[in-house]
């Protein structure tokens, strides 16, 4: 085998990750301090060889010694093109998770906006059932206070009857403070949002 073809073992493929590419750099590193090292030695040799040797053995140590020095220029030149490729290679992989993120992010927003139409017509509904309540505790108070100034107990306002603690103590607001009140929604919305909206205070407004 040939030097050259020998070194068609060091080319990587297109497609190639920049792990192997950096694992093959970390190879080729270690092969050219091999062949610094063997052309080192065989260049302390030379002297002794061309002063001592056979013209055969002379020219075989120089053939080895060229071969050596030729190794370690090929490898070097490797060892010099190799990180282009590795960076290179991280870029495509780099976007090619930019890709996928993308692809993954578009599928959640499209679910998400699946999930408005459902949304707007439970809060559509949730508002009717609001505003009725809203209407019935408004004619519970107007009635009681005229049974007030009849000197008769006054009705307890709707909201009260379902959630009788006067003082306030009772930590669930029916089951609102057991659900997530993270930040952005109507339980707890974002800072600048109307406080009045939030169900929680339409609740603490409406036990009186």
């Amino acid at each position: 085998m040939t030097a050259f073809k020998a070194l068609l073992a060091w080319r990587p493929k297109p497609d190639t990750n920049a792990a192997a590419l950096s694992a093959s750099l970390a190879e080729a590193q270690a092969a050219l301090a091999t062949a610094l090292s063997r052309a080192a030695t065989l260049e302390g040799q030379r002297g002794d060889v061309l002063l001592d040797a056979t013209p055969t053995e002379a020219e075989a140590h120089e053939a080895r010694l060229g071969d050596a020095a030729a190794e370690a220029a090929r490898l070097s030149a490797v060892v010099a093109a190799l990180p282009a490729r590795i960076a290179a290679a991280e870029m495509r992989e780099r976007e090619a998770a930019l890709d996928t993120l993308a692809a993954g992010t578009e599928a959640l927003a499209a679910e998400g906006a699946a999930l408005l139409p459902g949304i707007v017509h439970a809060l559509a509904a949730v508002a009717a059932l609001m505003r009725r309540h809203d209407d019935l505790a408004a004619k519970v108070l107007a009635a009681s206070t005229e049974l007030r100034a009849g000197g008769r107990e006054p009705v307890a306002l709707p909201m009260r009857l379902a959630w009788p603690d006067a003082g306030n103590t009772t930590a669930t607001m029916f089951g609102f403070d057991l659900l997530d009140h993270g930040a952005r929604t109507v339980f707890r919305p974002a800072p600048g949002f109307d406080p009045g909206r939030t169900l929680a205070n339409w609740v603490a407004a409406k036990i009186g």
